[in-house]
């Protein structure tokens, strides 16, 4: 799409920056929505998670009847890491998210068994930034769902203990929903 007809599109008082409106979202985008998710009020969480099943319920329902059976807190961390996950997607998209179906998350889930099969023979020590970003278009998504998962095994109070097959497990789940969310935003989701 031509700079002409993308300054078309935009709102009366914003400029476009000349990138391609699907891009990678940034890290302080994604601490924001994080910072704000961490503070919606407990009375407002079904009815938020709510709204995040109706506009993706095939997503949502993969990521918490994957973890369901996995130890105590876990099924809990992976849907609020998703909620998470989900508000990004939406605060940087403009319009709706096609909804993601059954398909496109087997598709994704192969593909990423795969990739991370590599990487897990590569070795911790071998991640890094580069590593990160051939693994997915959305590296500060990435980033905030492995903090997030280290932080709860690490909490004080209450920490979510997780065998190495869970966490390995929760990873993948996440990393599917992230690409998921990403192809759907370009009008792959089907």
């Amino acid at each position: 799409m031509g700079a002409e007809r993308m300054a078309e599109l935009l709102l009366p008082g914003e400029e476009w920056s000349g990138k391609d409106l699907m891009s990678e979202i940034e890290e302080p985008v994604v601490e924001a929505i994080w910072r704000e998710a961490s503070s919606i009020p407990e009375s407002r969480i079904p009815i938020e998670m709510g709204r995040a099943s109706r506009e993706q319920p095939a997503l949502l329902a993969f990521v918490l009847g994957s973890t369901e059976s996995m130890g105590p807190g876990i099924s809990e961390l992976a849907g609020f890491i998703y909620f998470v996950i989900w508000r990004v997607f939406r605060s940087e998209t403009r319009g709706k998210i096609k909804e993601v179906t059954p398909g496109a998350i087997q598709r994704k889930l192969e593909r990423n068994e795969a990739d991370l099969a590599q990487l897990d023979e590569a070795g911790p020590s071998s991640i890094n930034e580069a590593t990160v970003a051939q693994l997915t278009r959305q590296p500060a998504l990435f980033s905030y769902m492995m903090d997030a998962i280290v932080s709860a095994q690490e909490d004080e109070q209450e920490p979510v203990e997780m065998s190495p097959e869970e966490k390995g497990s929760l990873i993948l789940l996440l990393k599917t929903a992230i690409d998921t969310l990403d192809d759907a935003r370009e009008g792959k989701g089907a």
